[in-house]
């Protein structure tokens, strides 16, 4: 029998898409624009002035009347308002003051520089090119430091500026907020002089560092003692007592080293044949403190406070002080203070009982943390990290419903955790071509299948530290099931990186695949409603689309049509490599060696 009943909701206006992103993301609105103006700047160098007039044009349209008539417009005035305000923003960054070091040295000088240390020392990790072996390699540390004067030829000054020290490893111990005084040699960072070459001038000065000091013993540098700030003793206090109730005061093994990676996010320590395995898996992000380890953290502590019978709000106020002292603890990369910001914004939420909406709290953490440091939307980290859990709120329930379809509804946790892990590498696969040349196919599969055993560890070596300050010997007994779990989980990523046929290198990708790969995306799960029926085949072409330049970009690069001669830029040495051409597929090395440059094998030939 037909019904002629009406929907109540049929009657009811439609919104637009402007609209709706208003009323659900608002905060979409304002980041998406700022961060592409900070690029817009990056790349054209627009004087500041033009955005300062461009701002106050814009903040004059606010009192017409007209303008917020129709949600569309006011979209318009908001998104061109905050694209000047990011280029401004980074207008500002990049502009050096009077006396900030790029005016006081020119190229290559000796000095003395009085700074302050912002980051934890890193240690050098030892050099694996096998025909290095006669080549002696002293290790050292580096970081960040700030500069508050320097002495030069032309006398003393006050100084503003960031630098990146290089000192012997057996050095004194250096902490964040220490301040020191340090003679050493200046000179600006070297462009790369090697196709495939890790440019790290450019990076550098995506980050505002222009300069590097290198001293070769600790004669020329001094401590200032009494200077440190408290809290930053503070801070280094309790860093210093999470890594040693966890791994103990011993020299770290390669179980204490992936240990102190998963749960504290220091990864110097772990060796070169781990670290492979876990580039070849696509796992990389399990050392990386990425907001998964965020979220087992918070899902701990909830049950642990349902658990001792607290209250929401008691539970609430529990997550909100782990997540504090786990900032403190862990290194401030772009990925663990994203998660952090939007844990953190989930128990405001909760606390005031108001419902928060996912994407408009990575929008404001993104947002903030661009305003700090606008450099860092340049960070591959911080585009892996957005671009994850950006792909988790946007595309989960898209490839979720589509796999259950095909398996009648059957098994929906496991269909979940793998469509999570789906939606997560999609739109982060683009930004591993595009900045290492490689790409995984089964990544999410091998990520479902660890994650138990991520989480455990990360449980157990967070019970670990917290024991530790009452029963020490109850901590001590944890050490044993720690390390096994460790060490199965060291065993599984290596097995999977043996087994694994996915792991594909590709060569150097250009940027139009990347935006043809994003577009494919877009339309696949947001196309227009004409097209609605046809949405299987728009996916299916949109991905044989993606698989075809792919290949056809692999073929490119390791099917050479003539013989190529590339001789390498090793310094004091020779490096050759003959590739044959002609579809024959064989690379011949004629020398590796260097006198001047340490570890030519993972800086220059391999990545090559």
């Amino acid at each position: 029998m037909y019904n002629n009943s009406i929907n109540p909701d049929a009657l009811k206006p439609q919104q637009g898409f402007g609209e709706l992103l208003l009323k659900n993301c608002p905060v979409a609105l304002l980041t998406t624009p700022f961060i592409i103006g900070i690029a817009f700047q990056y790349y054209f160098k627009i004087h500041i002035a033009v955005w300062f007039i461009l701002c106050v044009i814009l903040f004059c349209l606010v009192f017409v009347r007209k303008v917020w008539l129709r949600a569309a417009y006011a979209i318009i005035v908001v998104v061109i308002t905050f694209f000047c305000f990011g280029a401004a923003r980074y207008a500002f960054y990049a502009h050096p003051a009077a006396c900030d070091i790029r005016n006081i040295i020119a190229d290559e000088t000796y000095a003395h520089i009085k700074a302050k240390v912002i980051t934890r020392p890193i240690a050098s990790l030892p050099q694996q090119w096998r025909f290095a072996g006669s080549y002696p390699v002293s290790q050292s540390i580096s970081f960040y430091a700030k500069i508050l004067e320097i002495k030069t030829a032309a006398g003393p000054q006050k100084c503003t500026g960031k630098i990146k020290f290089y000192i012997p490893q057996s050095s004194a111990d250096f902490r964040p907020g220490d301040l020191f005084q340090a003679f050493c040699n200046i000179r600006r960072f070297a462009s790369a002089s090697n196709p495939g070459q890790f440019d790290a001038k450019k990076y550098m000065e995506q980050n505002n560092v222009y300069f590097a000091a290198h001293l070769k013993n600790m004669q020329g540098v001094q401590i200032i003692p009494g200077k440190t700030p408290a809290a930053a003793k503070i801070f280094s206090l309790m860093q210093s007592f999470a890594c040693k109730a966890l791994i103990g005061d011993e020299p770290p093994d390669q179980t204490d080293a992936m240990l102190s990676a998963l749960v504290l996010g220091i990864r110097q320590n772990i060796d070169n044949e781990t670290m492979q395995a876990f580039k070849h898996t696509g796992l990389a992000h399990y050392i990386s403190l990425s907001g998964m380890h965020v979220a087992i953290l918070l899902a701990a502590v909830w049950r642990a406070g349902r658990f001792i019978c607290l209250k929401n709000m008691g539970r609430t106020i529990l997550c909100a002080v782990f997540l504090i002292l786990f900032l403190i603890v862990v290194p401030p990369r772009p990925a663990a203070v994203r998660a952090i910001f939007v844990g953190l914004v989930f128990c405001a939420g909760n606390l005031f009982q108001r419902k928060i909406h996912p994407l408009n709290s990575l929008s404001l953490a993104g947002l903030l943390w661009c305003l700090i440091a606008p450099a860092d939307v340049f960070n591959v980290g911080f585009e892996l990290s957005y671009a994850g859990v950006m792909g988790i709120l946007l595309l989960q329930k898209h490839i979720s419903k589509i796999m259950l379809n095909m398996t009648y509804g059957k098994f929906k946790k496991t269909i979940d955790s793998f469509a999570t892990g789906i939606a997560a590498w999609l739109p982060i696969a683009p930004v591993i071509l595009l900045n290492f040349n490689y790409i995984n196919l089964l990544s999410a599969f091998w990520t479902v299948l660890t994650m138990p055993i991520v989480g455990a560890i990360m449980c157990l070596g967070l019970v670990k530290i917290i024991i530790s300050i009452l029963l020490p010997g109850v901590s001590a007994v944890l050490a044993w099931p720690v390390a096994a779990a460790t060490d199965l989980f060291i065993f599984t990523v290596r097995f999977f990186a043996s087994v694994d046929p996915t792991y594909i290198l590709i060569g150097e990708v250009p940027m139009w695949f990347v935006i043809i790969w994003y577009i494919a995306i877009g339309f696949a799960v947001w196309p227009m409603r004409k097209y609605l029926p046809y949405r299987p085949v728009i996916i299916a072409a949109s991905f044989f689309l993606i698989f075809f330049c792919l290949t056809g970009i692999q073929y490119a690069h390791r099917h050479p049509q003539n013989p190529r001669l590339t001789v390498l830029d090793v310094g004091s040495g020779a490096a050759a490599v003959v590739s044959t051409g002609f579809g024959d597929d064989k690379h011949f090395i004629f020398d590796a060696g260097s006198r001047s440059i340490a570890n030519i094998g993972d800086k220059i030939v391999n990545p090559y």
